[in-house]
C-alpha cells in the first residue's frame, strides 16, 4: 500500500499535508484501481476527504470494481463524506451527475432512489 493510501485509509491528516507538500499523487491508484479518495470514503475520514479533493483529487475515478469514491461512502453509510461540499462542488463531480443524469439514473439503486435523494 502506498504511503498517501495509508494515510488515507486511517484519517491521518497530518501525514497526508507532508506527503501532498512532498508531490504525492492524489489520483496513484493501487492494485485494486483505488486512489486515496476510495479508501478516505469509503472509511468515513471527511477531513481527509476534503483534502484530498482540494489538491485535485478525481472522485470520477473508477476502481476495479467500477466504484467511485462517492459509491463507496454511500454503500458503507459514510453520510458526512457523501453531502460534503467539498464532493458536490468538485467539476469532475459535477460532470459526472450530469453524465449520470443524462443516462436517466445510474447512480439510481434498485429502489430507483440516489444517494442525492433524502430517506423516506
Amino acid at each position: 500500500m502506498r504511503p498517501l493510501h495509508y494515510a488515507a485509509w486511517q484519517g491521518k491528516a497530518e501525514p497526508m499535508k507532508m506527503l501532498l507538500k512532498s508531490g504525492s499523487s492524489v489520483n496513484g491508484q493501487s492494485d485494486e484501481g483505488q486512489i486515496p479518495l476510495h479508501l478516505s470514503a469509503q472509511h468515513g475520514h471527511y477531513d481527509v476527504s476534503e483534502m484530498l479533493l482540494q489538491h485535485q483529487s478525481n472522485p470520477c475515478i473508477v476502481d476495479n470494481a467500477g466504484k467511485t469514491p462517492l459509491d463507496l461512502a454511500c454503500e458503507f453509510g459514510r453520510v458526512g463524506v457523501s453531502n460534503s461540499q467539498a464532493f458536490t462542488t468538485s467539476s469532475a463531480f459535477t460532470l459526472q451527475l450530469c453524465w449520470c443524469q443524462m443516462d436517466f439514473g445510474a447512480l439510481a439503486s434498485r429502489a430507483s432512489r440516489s444517494p442525492f435523494h433524502s430517506p423516506g
